[in-house]
């Protein structure tokens, strides 16, 4: 009996033990990924199945017709004589099916849509279903309306009953499923599929080719919005696809004054999109990081302005986004705060205001400056008022401007932009922008020049938006030999703050604050003969009388017999 008992319990080890490696071998098999978006979106190519099951006489084959599919070809079931598949049963049993592997990430029906193609009504239907199992009572199928576009591609979503029902798929739980496409008449070609949450997404039209798919760890597209830069940004070498430098010499001249140098103001950022979203991964150089005034566009911050479809309209009025450096936890000012959407301009194609949540931006202060990480959901991203809707898929132009801005002493006083007309203008007229294109493997292409008006064009992009080194925004200032003036801390202070600096050369040096309107406030070190080394003085955020100077920001300036270098710093009551 004891031995009895042992072999059970040895079975039983042994067989949980093939459940959890069935388990992680499931886990590690999904193929496709289901986005935690709005739209809950999966999107296959139909060439790239995991699995082709398939009897001698009857399958699928990959064609290269009609013209247009997407990826590297479309899949058509292909007959023995006149061999179709008409009844569920004999479906499930005799007919060939191509399988893809899915890790849903909500538990919602989705809805089904095939980008296929027919030659006329005796091949205009498929089979489909989940683990296994086919969907419903009816396949998806061309219907009357559509039977005219025969040899080319044309979306479907609607199944062969009475009522023209839509083709939907229970999705009971998260996890893993299979999703199974069926032949059931001979001829019918299908080039990609798509299930999306969202009963009434629509592709754009007949000819699109559709999201780029959605693979299971984004087939290494990746992005978290952490304000972390993600590992996928690590490819992007330029604006040919995706990567903008903004040095402090690409300032506006129409706003405020010209930054000190890079130190100041400067910025590299980093875009990419995918099925539902434009991403945004920024590193902004600025010496002051500060939310101190109540209006949003003063504070440090950065702003996308877009131009949803730069081929329609006038141009007039742009969908616009920024996200402030600061939140409200660290602003002097939490009403100066923007969470990507204050000014309300984003909307989807109806008016409705888009609300975004903390899923969608992140920030962090880093060493010299912030970064800046969100996403924009491509539904939101339109002008009602002149009725232009965001285009979307590869190959397609918008335009777009990019601004950082700089609050130095209180509101804005600076501001960089990559454009193509390179104007505060860009704000609301879309013929200032640059072009931005949807390149394949999430990538865009940025061109400064005007979508809407090829002679509005920069002729400083090569010079300030190229940099081989993009990594620079976060070096240290290169600074005179001779001498670095290198940090004050705590920054912003109050009431005192440290400051060092280092002679390398043996000469006189004068240490001294200054107001922003380059008033002396107080000298520290006065003509004094320093050997080389590092030294430190304290300030104890008074004047040369002895009076506490009002909160604001001032400057440390180190002057030598040979060269002048300046720190802002910020006393904050």
């Amino acid at each position: 009996m004891l031995k009895l008992k042992s072999i059970f319990n040895v079975l039983t080890v042994v067989i949980l033990a093939i459940f959890i490696l069935q388990g992680i071998l499931l886990a590690q098999a999904a193929k496709y990924q289901q986005q935690d978006g709005p739209l809950g979106l999966v999107s296959m190519e139909a060439e790239n199945y995991t699995d082709l099951i398939q009897p001698d006489y009857t399958g699928w084959e990959l064609v290269l017709e009609p013209e247009g599919y997407s990826g590297t070809g479309a899949m058509q079931a292909v007959p023995a004589g006149e061999e179709k598949h008409k009844s569920i049963e004999d479906a499930q049993v005799n007919a060939p099916y191509m399988e893809y592997p899915i890790h849903f990430v909500k538990a919602e029906p989705v809805y089904v849509w095939l980008r296929a193609s027919h030659k006329d009504g005796y091949d205009d239907s498929a089979w489909f279903g989940l683990d296994g199992e086919i969907e419903g009572t009816a396949p998806i199928q061309f219907h009357i309306d559509e039977q005219p576009f025969v040899d080319t591609w044309f979306w479907i979503s609607r199944l062969m009953n009475a009522n023209s029902d839509r083709a939907i798929l229970e999705v009971p739980s998260a996890g893993l499923y299979v999703f199974q496409l069926y032949m059931r008449e001979p001829s019918f070609k299908v080039d990609k599929i798509l299930l999306t949450t969202d009963e009434f997404y629509v592709p754009d039209d007949e000819l699109e080719e559709g999201p780029p798919e959605t693979l299971a760890g984004g087939g290494d597209f990746l992005i978290v919005i952490d304000a972390e830069k993600d590992a996928w940004y690590d490819q992007l070498t330029g604006p040919s696809d995706g990567l903008i430098h903004m040095p402090s010499r690409s300032y506006l001249r129409d706003v405020g004054t010209p930054p000190a140098d890079d130190v100041d103001l400067s910025a590299v950022v980093w875009m990419a999109w995918d099925a539902e979203y434009l991403y945004c991964y920024a590193e902004v150089t600025d010496d002051i990081v500060t939310a101190s005034h109540t209006s949003r566009f003063q504070n440090d911050c950065i702003e996308l302005k877009i131009d949803p479809n730069p081929f329609e309209g006038t141009g007039e009025g742009t969908a616009n986004a920024r996200l402030t450096a600061l939140g409200a936890d660290l602003a002097e000012q939490p009403g100066g705060v923007d969470n990507l959407n204050g000014s309300g301009n984003l909307v989807d194609a109806v008016g409705n205001r888009w609300e975004p949540t903390e899923a969608d931006y992140a920030r962090r202060v880093i060493d010299g400056g912030y970064a800046l990480e969100f996403r924009i959901p491509r539904e939101y991203i339109n002008v009602v008022a002149e009725g232009r809707e965001m285009v979307w898929g590869e190959g397609e132009v918008f335009g777009m401007a990019i601004n950082v801005g700089d609050n130095d002493s209180g509101s804005r006083d600076h501001m960089i932009q990559w454009s193509a007309g390179h104007t505060d203008q860009a704000h609301s007229f879309g013929e200032f922008h640059g072009s931005v294109t949807f390149l394949p493997d999430h990538k865009l292409k940025f061109e400064a020049v005007s979508p809407r008006n090829p002679e509005v064009v920069s002729d400083s992009a090569e010079a300030w938006y190229t940099n081989p080194e993009p990594s620079a925004v976060k070096s240290a200032p290169v600074l005179a030999e001779s001498f670095r003036l290198i940090t004050n801390y705590p920054n912003p202070f109050n009431p005192e703050t440290r400051i060092q600096y280092r002679i390398e050369r043996s000469e006189t040096a004068t240490l001294a604050i200054y107001s922003v309107n380059g008033t002396l406030i107080r000298n520290l070190t006065a003509d004094r003969f320093h050997v080389p080394g590092t030294y430190e003085i304290t300030w104890d955020g008074r004047n040369a009388a002895g009076d506490m100077a009002g909160s604001g920001i001032y400057v440390c300036r180190l002057i030598t017999s040979s060269m002048t270098v300046s720190k802002k710093m910020m006393l904050m009551k």
